[in-house]
């Protein structure tokens, strides 16, 4: 979307985008998942030993298998880490104000409507 707002408006417009905030709930959450997630990798290379004497589960399920599973722990919290990092915002502002929110509207604009909304702004 940057390359065609440029094209379209040449230096008129300044496209900037940063990660939307997101709540102190969720960023603990996503910090609390990925030292788990770092945790789980750790555990297998490290601790495989002392985790399969004390379960014998671990010793015949996981620990033949520590790389599928270490794989499969890992991309499945980072599948979560990033749903939960992920807010759905993209913010519009034309000289500093607000145009488009899809936060507030729950959809994404079209390249057509987010045209319009800029060449309004701009007149």
């Amino acid at each position: 979307m940057q390359q065609a707002i440029f094209s379209q408006f040449d230096e008129r417009v300044e496209v900037m985008g940063m990660p939307y905030p997101l709540g102190q709930g969720k960023e603990i959450l996503v910090q609390l998942l990925t030292i788990i997630q770092y945790g789980f990798i750790a555990g297998l290379i490290f601790f495989d030993k002392q985790i399969s004497e004390m379960s014998n589960f671990w010793r015949t399920n996981i620990s033949p298998s520590r790389l599928k599973y270490g794989f499969l722990g890992y991309i499945a919290l980072n599948f979560v880490i990033t749903q939960l990092s992920s807010s759905g915002a993209f913010e519009i502002f034309v000289n500093d104000q607000l145009v488009h929110s899809k936060i507030s509207s729950g959809q994404m604009p079209t390249m057509d409507t987010l045209f319009r909304i800029v060449r309004e702004r701009l007149q």
